[in-house]
């Protein structure tokens, strides 16, 4: 191989390294000595054309191959600007069998190339091709989530002269995805995937009689599982930007005995509107198998518009708010109104007051904060009306210590699911697939977890536990519960058997004993007795089946319903059994679906980097303003930073 000519053109000659006597059995070992001897030195052959004997005059075997930098450039005009690497390279080489039949002869034409040869594949189309194994690793990697460029890490682990690109991985991916898919549309998929896994769904159209999709809920059977085992305390928050729909999704969480937290279901609603949440409670009530069974509490933001919801689905429920956001949202205001040397102050005592542990603590507390405020009128009024007026009953300790929330009064668990399924997804770009996707391998990491805490309840105690006081309640009652009660017996030299004094706290909240009862125990000497903790605690596994109220399986009885629907189907015309039988076939079959999934929407919420932040931007149809104590804040810290 040489390099000839002046330097105006870089002519490099291939002749003697193509040139051979060896003879080939078929014309795809010829290719492939072709492009061994080719990547050896740098040259990327392709084949340019080929021929077969067919008894036709002038058709025979024959094969010619060139370089792939072969070929015109076409220089059409474009809108988009193109590159191309064809140069109309000369080189050539022609193969076709022997005329003595030992085997296919090559035959260089044409050995000189018209430009460079490169000194690395890097980038190269062909070159960079995966092979079967990077094929299989690549396949295996993506169901793990594994992210693009760390997957290019390991090929290269694997084989450091490896020159694929996190570029090919990503093509990869979407080829995986059209071929799992098929020829199914997107909801179609979704509606598969929901039933392959066992899934309970329901969704619904939207009113304007199209196919397009407004709402859809669905549960895991063993988050199923875990509802009907533990219904007492639910979480609920909508979180945003974890599909292209741009749709918020209503991410409901419970709490096992374990103190872990489950998810019990997802519902992406078209918006969060009273009958979004109406539809979507009702469906998570379906879950419930037991009539009598329902949650003492959920806890929420205060959205009224769910708000609204739960009174009408959930009417014995207590509704709780976070008390996080309550105290935050508080906070940025004082930051406004409240003197700068005052504000710590202010807001202790407002903590002070969410936390009063009765009605009389609460008043005096109330006090307190309000002649701190008393020259700051419109601060006292905005406290007043928004929080304790409307909803004092609902977060101040002194009410909600009454109903039984085993300890929660945020909405962080929810919050922290949210963070969990979008660390998943990766980002907000796909579709309702790509989440049901992130959510089932949620689902599958903490029901392993939740075992897992189940086992160690079983099987194992703790140093803290080994007391006679325990004997008991060891191998019965989850360790959260226990650890609950001994860090209570720690209260019994201060309260003894005054109940007034004890507060009861942990009796009424968690339904397990308080220092007042741990006292008259240790005091007659007699181990905490298993009837006074709560069935909730007792229960450490979800392999017994579901139960139901229903003696003779009435409900559950489709018989009366398929004759109506046959009736149905013999009375209607041509037309009208066509449609009943489109709406069956959606049910037996759900890849047979017309449901289409919602437009994808322009940008709606999520701040706005433009110099006029109070105005609605171009492209928003729905402008968010920051939260006020998000606002506060960044003044604040900007007036520091100055």
């Amino acid at each position: 191989m040489a390099q000839i000519g002046n330097t105006s053109q870089i002519l490099v000659d291939t002749t003697n390294v193509f040139t051979t006597d060896q003879k080939f059995a078929t014309p795809d070992a010829v290719l492939t000595w072709a492009r061994d001897v080719g990547d050896a030195n740098k040259v990327s052959i392709i084949i340019t054309r080929s021929d077969k004997k067919n008894g036709i005059r002038g058709r025979n075997d024959k094969l010619i191959l060139g370089c792939d930098k072969g070929g015109k450039y076409d220089s059409s005009e474009s809108s988009t600007t193109t590159a191309s690497k064809k140069c109309n390279c000369p080189f050539k080489i022609r193969a076709a069998p022997s005329t003595d039949g030992s085997g296919w002869k090559v035959q260089v034409i044409h050995g000189v190339h018209n430009h460079g040869l490169p000194d690395q594949y890097h980038g190269h189309p062909r070159k960079a091709r995966l092979t079967a194994d990077e094929n299989k690793r690549v396949q295996d990697l993506t169901k793990r989530k594994v992210a693009p460029r760390h997957i290019v890490l390991d090929l290269k682990d694997q084989n450091p002269e490896s020159v694929v690109d996190a570029s090919l991985v990503y093509r990869k991916r979407h080829m995986m995805q059209i071929q799992e898919r098929g020829s199914r549309t997107v909801l179609q998929h979704l509606l598969q995937l929901l039933d392959d896994g066992k899934y309970v769904s329901w969704n619904r159209r939207k009113d304007d009689g199209s196919d397009v999709l407004s709402d859809i809920f669905w549960a895991h059977p063993d988050s199923i599982k875990l509802l009907n085992l533990f219904p007492i305390v639910l979480v609920m928050d909508c979180t945003y930007k974890t599909n292209k729909y741009r749709q918020p999704l209503l991410e409901i969480a419970g709490i096992t005995s374990t103190n872990m937290t489950f998810a019990v279901g997802f519902a992406y609603m078209e918006s969060e509107k009273t009958d979004n949440y109406h539809w979507a409670l009702g469906k998570l009530k379906q879950l419930i198998t037991k009539q009598d069974i329902f949650p003492r509490v959920i806890l929420t933001d205060r959205e009224f518009a769910l708000m609204n919801a739960i009174k009408d689905i959930f009417p014995h429920t207590t509704n709780m708010l976070c008390t996080w956001h309550i105290i935050k949202k508080v906070n940025g205001r004082c930051t406004v109104h409240i003197p700068k040397d005052m504000r710590q102050k202010v807001k202790n005592l407002w903590r002070d007051v969410v936390e009063s542990p009765n009605e009389v603590e609460y008043q005096q507390r109330l006090n307190a904060f309000q002649q701190a405020c008393v020259n700051s009128s419109n601060f006292v009024e905005y406290v007043n009306n928004t929080w304790l007026a409307p909803h004092k009953e609902q977060f101040i300790e002194a009410w909600t210590n009454r109903v039984m929330h085993l300890g929660n009064t945020t909405t962080n668990r929810v919050e922290s699911a949210h963070w969990r399924l979008k660390q998943m997804l990766e980002h907000n770009k796909g579709d309702l697939c790509k989440c049901l996707e992130g959510m089932n391998d949620n689902i599958i990491l903490e029901v392993d977890k939740i075992k897992k805490s189940f086992q160690k309840s079983f099987y194992y105690a703790e140093k803290t536990h080994s007391s006679p006081f325990f004997q008991y309640l060891r191998n019965f009652v989850s360790r959260a519960a226990m650890t609950l009660i001994s860090d209570e017996m720690k209260r019994i030299d201060i309260v003894g058997t005054d109940k007034n004094l004890c507060g009861c706290k942990l009796r009424s909240t968690c339904e397990l004993p308080c220092a007042c009862e741990l006292s008259g125990y240790t005091t007659s000497g007699v181990p905490i007795p298993l009837d006074s903790v709560h069935g909730h605690w007792k229960k450490l596994t979800m392999e017994e089946p579901l139960e139901d109220d229903t003696e003779d399986g009435y409900e559950l009885d489709m018989s009366n319903a398929m004759e109506a629907i046959w009736t149905r189907f013999r009375s209607l015309d041509i037309v009208g059994k066509r449609a009943l039988k489109s709406k069956m076939f959606e049910l037996a079959y759900p890849a047979s679906s017309s449901l289409c999934p919602p437009p994808e929407k322009i940008k709606t919420r999520g701040g706005v980097k433009n110099k006029d932040k109070g105005k609605s931007p171009k492209g928003y149809d729905v402008y968010r303003d920051p939260s006020y104590f998000e606002q506060v804040e960044r003044e604040y810290v900007d007036s520091q930073g100055d």
